[in-house]
């Protein structure tokens, strides 16, 4: 295969050097620079400088214009190459999960495991690859014949985020075409998911290690589940022993898909153990606080956007207020919480927002409930879980934040 060679100045070698998978046009000397601007994606190039020789594919509507392959100046973006990075891949996840009780995770995180541009998701006999660069474009046969020969999956499904508009309906590509709702398992637990919904599968696999992590504090407990989705969090509380489980969300279809998963686990699906409530979730609690609900654990996992309360950037006397972003709400959001927090119980915030820093969060998030007169002692912050890993140096792709605190025990307010 022809491929174009460039060469990195100092600072792109430096940046390699140090593990840096994505090359900006700011890492290349000027000549270098003007060849590769403008050009078709997905072109093999080979890549030199002080101390560097590798290969890499062109993408030049992306955030780099070069998004280098593993491996030194001989790899090829073949299917050999592909396959032999997803059981590497595998091999690693086979370390810490039990796939005898987990059959939905994620089994390559893009550049985490040396595939530009792309995450594979296993969804039971199913594989999704969701392809976030062009740089594959001419590579993608080679791609579907890899994890066809190193997972043997029933069928395969392609979903597109490319930016720049809305993203491509998710298709089948290879193998048979999964069924309109399927169940996976995640540690045991039972969940709906549809792997050609045009928004979301239904489960949220980055998050398995926070939901693992409540197990102890469910048990016996009342839990509060804000934004909660078609209901993971919930389904797995009420499956370590919580005795009462609340879930918030403003879409009908996310409710009545937590219904379903409660039914997939043979759990109750009526309050007390599970009350489901479509609203707000800044005027749900403002209204719990109110009627003095507590609850000895909330989970805050909201949309990167969610709807303003009335009043507070909505039209007053309308339904539902216009779309606001989360990362500028998290202080009401917190205060919110920390009111029907019980003494000694457990706030777990999520934010997903690229724009808030880990330090931003928690000073939201601790300043808000220092607001209503709460104190809250950090006990761990986190991220996705292991099988999400990112290298060190693409810090901007570490997108989730994860903050689990315990309340004083000076009583909800």
């Amino acid at each position: 295969m022809d491929r174009l060679e460039v060469r990195l100045d100092g600072r792109g070698a430096q940046r390699v050097a140090r593990g840096r998978p994505w090359i900006e046009l700011g890492d290349l000397d000027e000549a270098s620079a003007r060849r590769l601007d403008g050009g078709a994606p997905g072109a093999l190039v080979r890549v030199v400088g002080a101390g560097v020789d590798r290969v890499g594919l062109t993408d030049p509507g992306g955030p780099a214009v070069v998004r280098l392959l593993a491996g030194s100046g001989d790899a090829r973006p073949d299917a050999a190459h592909f396959a032999a990075l997803l059981r590497a891949a595998r091999a690693r996840r086979e370390a810490f999960i039990d796939l005898d009780r987990t059959d939905a995770f994620r089994l390559a995180n893009a550049e985490g495991d040396d595939l530009p541009g792309v995450a594979v998701d296993r969804y039971g006999p199913f594989v999704v690859l969701t392809i976030t660069s062009g740089c594959l474009a001419p590579h993608f046969s080679e791609l579907v014949a890899a994890v066809e020969a190193s997972e043997a999956p029933a069928g395969v499904i392609v979903r597109e985020r490319l930016g720049g508009g809305a993203d491509a309906p998710a298709r089948s590509v290879a193998g048979e075409a999964p069924p309109a709702s399927l169940i996976v398992r995640e540690d045991g637990m039972a969940i709906l998911v549809e792997l050609l919904d045009g928004n979301q599968t239904g489960l949220f696999c980055d998050q398995r290690e926070t939901r693992a992590r409540l197990g102890p504090r469910s048990r016996g407990a009342r839990v509060a589940n804000l934004f909660c989705y078609t209901g993971a969090f919930t389904v797995r509380a009420l499956l370590d022993g919580a005795a009462e489980t609340t879930s918030v969300d403003t879409a009908r279809p996310a409710l009545e898909r937590l219904r379903g998963n409660l039914v997939a686990n043979d759990l109750p699906t009526e309050p007390p153990a599970a009350r489901s409530v479509r609203a707000d979730a800044f005027d749900w609690l403002s209204l719990a606080a109110k009627k003095e609900l507590v609850f000895d654990v909330v989970i805050l996992d909201p949309p990167t956007f969610a709807r303003a309360p009335q009043g507070k950037g909505g039209k007053k006397g309308g339904r539902r207020g216009k779309p606001v972003r989360i990362d500028e709400r998290w202080g009401e959001l917190a205060a919110g919480a920390a009111r029907i927090l019980a003494p000694g119980g457990t706030l777990v915030c999520s934010s997903n927002s690229a724009r808030q820093p880990v330090e931003a969060l928690l000073a939201a998030v601790f300043d808000g409930a220092k607001s209503v007169g709460r104190t809250l002692v950090l006990e761990h912050v986190g991220g996705a879980g292991r099988d999400f890993p990112l290298p060190e140096e693409l810090p901007e792709l570490d997108t989730l934040k994860v903050i689990v605190a315990r309340a004083d025990h000076g009583g909800s307010r």
